[in-house]
């Protein structure tokens, strides 16, 4: 049986995690990683816990605790946390939701590598945010062509 795989994309502050978030509340049983800006902060958290970690970098902290994708300055430490909650879900959920694949995962930074080791370890259906510029470049990544 083919893995039924849903993707949300649209262009960078476009309101993708907003549809996602509306598409949750329809589907009670997902569970993954969701990046909602809240007061103006982005942050990481897990879907069925509520449990969240702040990603932005406040600017203080050190160079090597710092992942950084254009202008913006992510905290590798709430990475770790959300590759640790993603690997945990797996099994446990309906429907598996990734938001979002972008290019820190493409370059294999961000959820990588636990993202690839969730996408190789079963069938179950996935929700994926990815930007519009980027779809095709992460089908073939993924090996979804």
């Amino acid at each position: 049986m083919e893995r039924e795989i849903k993707i949300i994309s649209g262009e960078v502050r476009s309101g993708k995690t907003s549809r996602l978030q509306n598409w949750l509340a329809e589907h009670p049983q997902a569970d993954g990683i969701v990046s909602p800006v809240i007061n103006g902060k982005r942050y990481v958290q897990r879907i069925r816990s509520g449990e969240k970690r702040v990603l932005d970098a406040m600017g203080s902290e050190e160079e090597e605790a710092l992942l950084r994708v254009g202008t913006h300055l992510f905290l590798k430490e709430s990475f770790v946390w959300a590759q640790q909650e993603l690997l945990a879900c797996t099994g446990q959920a309906d429907w598996l939701v990734v938001d979002e694949i972008g290019p820190l995962e493409l370059r294999g930074q961000g959820l990588e590598p636990a993202l690839s080791k969730v996408l190789r370890k079963g069938s179950f259906p996935l929700v994926l945010v990815v930007r519009k510029r980027l779809v095709q470049v992460v089908k073939e990544r993924y090996g979804w062509l």
